[in-house]
């Protein structure tokens, strides 16, 4: 995947142990967030989503994939 041109003030938030939200949308239409955390080395974001989290198992069964 190709790295994508960023400030050095933009690398510096991004490498920083910070937490993310994953937004989703129910089967009734709302929102369905969760809270997680993210690593980031100048490719692409991987997220904290093992499927035995929590935040796995609400969206899983928000969108009835369980």
């Amino acid at each position: 995947m190709e790295r994508l041109p960023s400030s050095p003030e933009v690398t510096r938030i991004l490498r920083a142990p910070n937490p993310a939200v994953m937004a989703t949308v129910g089967r009734d239409g709302s929102p369905v967030t969760v809270a997680s955390w993210y690593l980031w080395d100048g490719g692409p974001v991987l997220l904290d989503l093992d499927a035995g989290r929590a935040a796995c198992v609400i969206c899983a069964q928000t969108h009835g994939s369980h």
